[in-house]
């Protein structure tokens, strides 16, 4: 079973599992606890640069440090650049990797996205 997320909430397997889905649904499989893609590869695009900066870099995505104004702590604003335009899908988070992801996924599926409950 599926349960609709909101896409700047995702983290872990469940944000990876969303990247994955948006780079090839067809190909995407769960395995207890863990996705792989491809049938036997696993991925980690919101914790590894080598997989998620090659997103980053042919998607156009750009992230940027920023302070909360609500509770002062540092997180990254992620935003969409596509054709010189900046500020579409703007997305926030801990790390640059998970606000690109969340801003790519954003891009791909929309403000929620249905995710498998075992990755939640």
């Amino acid at each position: 079973m599926k349960i609709n997320t909101r896409t700047d909430t995702l983290t872990g397997s469940a944000l990876d599992w969303a990247v994955a889905f948006c780079q090839n649904p067809r190909n995407v499989r769960l395995v207890p606890e863990e996705f792989v893609f491809f049938h036997t590869d696993r991925y980690h695009y919101s914790i590894n640069w080598g997989m998620g900066g090659p997103i980053m870099e042919k998607e156009n995505i750009c992230a940027k440090p920023h302070i909360s104004q609500r509770d002062g702590k540092h997180f990254y604003a992620c935003k969409w650049n596509e054709a010189g335009d900046i500020g579409e899908y703007p997305s926030i988070g801990s790390t640059q990797l998970i606000a690109a992801m969340r801003c790519y996924v954003n891009s791909k599926l929309g403000a929620t996205v249905d995710i498998p409950e075992e990755l939640l």
